[in-house]
Order: C-alpha cells, then structure tokens, then sequence
C-alpha cells in the first residue's frame, strides 16, 4: 500500500542523507485532529502585542510568545508560563493561541506560551525539561519580558496541567535529575504528580475539571490533597462540560465565560 502523500513528505523534511527517521502515521493524524479542532476556538479576545521569542532550552532553542494584554504599560505586569495540552504529542504555539490570548486579556498579566518539545520524536521527560527550563528563564528575564518575578505563575490545560503541576513539584527538590533511560514509566510520579507522597510547598494552585472529562476524578483527588497541605485555593467542576471545551469557543458559547472565572480567579491570585 502506497504512503499517504502527507506521511512521504513529512518522512522526507525528517530524512538526513539516506538515514531517515519514521513516525507513526497515527501520530501525525493526531496532531492534525488537533489542528483542525482547536480552529473551533472562536474569535479571541483583545491582545495588546504578541511577541515571538527563543528561549535557550536543554536541548536547543525553544520558541514562545509573550502575549501582553491591552491595558499592558511599561512597568512590571504578573507573568504566566502557559502549557499547551495534546497529550505531549500534539499541539503547539498555533493550536492553543487563542487560550493563550484569553489568558492575558482575563487575567492581565504578560503570558508566556512555550513550545515544548514533544514526544514521540523528543521522549519524556523532554517536555517537562523545556518547561522546568522556561520557569528559570522567565524568573531570571522578567524585567526584560515586562514581568514581575514576584507575581509568577505556571498553568496549562490537559497535558500542559500535567506538566505545571510536575514542575512545581520539581522546583520543591533541586536535586531531582530529569532522566529517565529506556523510556517513560507511567508511574513516575512526573507524569502522574497526585502519585507524589508528599505535596507540601507546592505553590497555591487553582484546579478546573468539567464533568463529563474521564480526568475529572484525578483533577478534584489532586486538589483534594492539596488542600490538606494548605495550598489548595479553589477547585471548579464546570457542569454539563467535555475535555477540552474551553477551547471549543465557536461552538461551545460556555467556553469563554470559563475562561473568564480562570483569568479572573488568576487575576486574583496574583494581585
């Protein structure tokens, strides 16, 4: 059976002399699914100014974009460091522009969209070494970006929500070593954080699930154990809602007043 036209030159941008790398034709389907999907997001809000960026990354250069808000001055505004969701095979800057968007417009603070590596070309623990590594440049930048180091934040939706909450934890133990040969386990308490034994000094965290999302459990267990710890500021379960909804604006009308309670609540948070 021949190859689909687009899986023969993806192969080709990816071949290096005659070494060429193969990938799933499912996953190249999946982050066109995606694509496709996230084009339901509906118009965004107002944006002051998107600037692309590179940022210096474990591995290489790694692209971002800060999103300033209209009402954005000169001075210092509290920063955000937005994770994109995908399952940590898919989605990128483009796909999630208009979460980031809304981010910085409800929330009016400087957003910082990272696009981190993903697998499968770049393994796991890839993409949480480009964030771990995106926390520290945004801290040690922040007057360049326009950003508060004292008013930072770190959040994402699905896959990304994964990522902030492990990079948390991960910022709590400087000595943890993010590697892991022959692969990912899915035990590791980096890709599951609720397995984490102990979640105190996790920074105050902000929980939103939507009822008919199969990970709504682990998101109100996570916030649960959180709030034991006293960290836990608040938790909503979003009604009537699927996986993903918040970035299905155009048809989904309930999308954008989510993501209004989010900016607002992160608004709160960071005043």
């Amino acid at each position: 059976m021949p190859l689909d036209p687009r899986v023969r030159r993806f192969l080709e941008v990816l071949g290096a002399g005659n070494a060429v790398r193969t990938l799933d034709p499912g996953v190249l389907e999946r982050r066109e699914h995606l694509a496709e999907l996230m084009k339901l997001g509906g118009p965004a809000p107002p944006i002051g100014h998107i600037d692309p960026l590179s940022l210096p990354g474990p591995a290489g250069p790694l692209n971002a974009r800060l999103y300033s808000p209209v009402e954005a001055r000169a001075g210092s505004l509290p920063g955000i460091l937005y994770l994109h969701g995908g399952g940590l095979v898919a989605g990128n800057l483009d796909t999630h522009a208009c979460i980031a968007q809304s981010l910085a417009h409800f929330a009016a603070c400087r957003v910082l969209a990272l696009d981190y590596r993903l697998a499968p070309e770049h393994a796991f623990p890839a993409s949480l070494d480009d964030a771990y590594a995106a926390v520290k440049v945004m801290r040690a930048r922040s007057a360049d970006y326009g950003i508060d180091p004292a008013r930072l934040a770190i959040c994402g939706d699905s896959a990304g929500g994964t990522l902030s909450a492990a990079v948390c934890q991960a910022a709590l133990d400087h000595d943890l070593r993010h590697c892991m040969p022959g692969g990912g386990d899915p035990m590791d308490v980096r890709l599951s954080p609720l397995r984490a034994k102990d979640l105190a000094g996790t920074p105050p965290t902000l929980v939103h699930t939507a009822e008919f999302d199969p990970l709504r459990d682990e998101g109100r267990d996570y916030f649960e154990r959180l709030a034991h710890t006293g960290t836990g500021l608040s938790y909503t379960c979003h009604p009537g809602m699927i996986h993903l909804f918040y970035g299905l604006g155009a048809v989904i009308p309930y999308a954008r007043t989510a993501l209004e309670c989010i900016g607002h609540e992160i608004r709160a948070a960071l005043a």
